[in-house]
């Protein structure tokens, strides 16, 4: 069953206000998020990006790699994704789960997954991870978690629950009713010391925030 962040963003997918709204969303600094977590990308010759959406990631990291694998459960939004790079030979895109990654064992060199974690199953994600990498691949996980204190989690409701609200109101009206209950998944966000545990399964994990509410886990497989 979709979560409703899931099902919010399918409704965004098709409106074609994802883009849009990935900007308001983080106050115009999705961008600049994008940027530093890419910067922990090394070369290389395969990096497989789950979750890819409509292909925020791509302009951050196409340089590093010699070809790029995208995943994404939603075809309406991966239909976007080629739009934009079906002239680029290097980008594969692919209407997949990343619970079950239509990819051969041990072929993968970088795997890049950002805003998904909260969708899934951790523990087949994490065997999926390790099925389609290999020993010294690097791991670059992003996601939203629970500030811990309670001011801060009370700024990440106003923001939620008043300014994401009035965003959306200004720009895409029809969205408004959905973006009034994101604010209730809050509780339901993950602990990022929780996701490192699980994630220890990989190999050696170092975690980092931007902007106190956005995580980055950085694992090499071992």
């Amino acid at each position: 069953m979709k979560s409703i962040l899931a099902e919010l963003n399918e409704l965004v997918y098709r409106l074609g206000a994802y883009d849009r709204m990935a900007v308001l969303m983080t106050l115009g600094l999705d961008n600049y998020i994008r940027r530093t977590y890419s910067r922990e990308i090394p070369r290389c010759r395969r990096l497989l990006d789950i979750g890819t959406g409509t292909g925020r990631n791509i302009p951050h990291v196409k340089n590093k790699a010699e070809s790029i694998i995208c995943i994404d459960l939603s075809y309406t939004a991966l239909r976007t994704c080629l739009e934009k790079y079906r002239c680029d030979s290097r980008i594969d895109i692919v209407c997949a789960s990343a619970e079950m990654i239509p990819i051969r064992n041990s072929t993968i060199d970088v795997v890049l997954s950002s805003y998904v974690l909260r969708h899934l199953d951790l523990t087949r994600f994490v065997k999926e991870i390790r099925r389609v990498t290999c020993r010294g691949s690097r791991v670059i996980l992003v996601d939203f978690w629970k500030p811990r204190t309670i001011g801060k989690q009370l700024l990440l409701l106003t923001h939620l629950s008043i300014i994401v609200t009035l965003l959306s109101f200004l720009t895409f009206p029809s969205l408004v009713v959905a973006y009034v209950g994101v604010w209730k998944n809050i509780p339901k966000l993950h602990d990022p010391l929780n996701i490192a545990h699980i994630l220890s399964y990989l190999g050696r994990v170092e975690m980092m925030s931007i902007v106190d509410i956005i995580y980055i886990w950085k694992i090499e497989i071992v």
